[in-house]
């Protein structure tokens, strides 16, 4: 691999990823009030929504790098974007401190003691 191309991959599969979670709040209509950068981890601040909302803004992101995997390894161009877009979104949906997977693990054991 390229270093320039990683690089590029890199942060085009961090802003699909933080742009799914962004598309999901709006199209849930759960309002954005920003995104930035923090140490080397972009963020989203939105309001609260529903818990199904939380999931599924949570889960977007994750989302989103499975669906350019998908597409790119479909279309059989950039290796180095399939490749990065799956390593983030299986970090991503790991039950890690600050980590997507850990988020919706939370939100969903809290929805399923709920209905119980």
């Amino acid at each position: 691999m390229r270093p320039v191309a990683i690089l590029g991959a890199s942060a085009l599969a961090i802003l699909l990823h933080e742009a799914g979670h962004v598309a999901v709040a709006a199209a849930c209509g759960v309002r954005v009030k920003g995104v930035g950068i923090w140490w080397f981890s972009p963020y989203i601040r939105r309001e609260r929504g529903a818990p199904w909302q939380e999931v599924l803004i949570t889960l977007a992101g994750p989302g989103a790098n499975l669906l350019t995997a998908c597409v790119t390894l479909r279309i059989g161009r950039d290796p180095e974007l399939c490749t990065l877009s799956l390593a983030i979104a299986f970090v991503s949906l790991l039950p890690l401190p600050c980590s997507d997977g850990l988020r919706a693990y939370k939100l969903l054991s809290s929805i399923f003691r709920t209905i119980a």
